[in-house]
């Protein structure tokens, strides 16, 4: 999860060196077509894997799948690599979706539905599906629309040092609670909120 913080103010993280390392890997091993997907901070290393590829390997590809996982840097959108394979890449995201909507997108997107509420949502297991397509709503909540606007307000107002300064210690305080997921802090929420607050 800190390794996908910091994409806020890194320009690659090691996960996505790696990802490209993959793809070559695989390029070399198999021929033919290529299909490249992920979820959450997979899906960004599927796509970034794409983007930093060479041609030959980017000519390759039928479609990148990114499953509610978060965009990139202004800079990275903006460069030539990314408008070339633009058109291959496929982003779903659930109704609700946080994660698949931080940083930039210029990419087609579907909205998917799902059972669960909220940050939830990003479990693709709760995604619904009839056969083998998945089910579609025309539209985010507007919750989503909230927190996407607020997280893009703060993204602009500060320069990634702060943003690093500030994601060391959100993370800090976390690990003092001791929850190793989600679920975890959730439910002794009252009691880890208060151990935050202490520390």
């Amino acid at each position: 999860w800190k390794e996908d913080f910091n994409m806020s103010f890194m320009e690659n993280i090691p996960a996505q060196i790696e990802g490209v390392e993959y793809a070559r890997q695989i390029a070399n091993k198999y021929r033919g077509k290529i299909r490249i997907g992920g979820h959450s901070k997979g899906g960004n290393v599927a796509v970034y894997s794409a983007i930093a590829s060479n041609k030959k390997l980017q000519d390759r590809l039928i479609k990148v799948s990114n499953y509610d996982g978060p965009g990139f840097d202004k800079k990275i959108v903006k460069d030539e690599k990314y408008k070339r394979i633009i058109e291959k890449v496929y982003t779903y995201i659930p109704q609700s979706s946080i994660i698949g909507r931080v940083l930039e997108h210029e990419e087609k997107y579907e909205i998917v539905q799902s059972i669960e509420k909220g940050i939830y949502q990003h479990d693709i297991f709760s995604w619904q599906v009839i056969g083998t397509d998945l089910i579609h709503v025309k539209n985010v909540t507007n919750s989503s629309e909230f927190i996407n606007k607020t997280l893009r307000a703060y993204l602009k107002e500060t320069k990634p040092e702060q943003r690093k300064i500030f994601i060391d210690i959100v993370f800090e305080l976390l690990e003092t609670t001791n929850a190793n997921t989600f679920r975890e802090f959730s439910t002794a929420k009252a009691k880890n909120i208060g151990t935050m607050i202490k520390n």
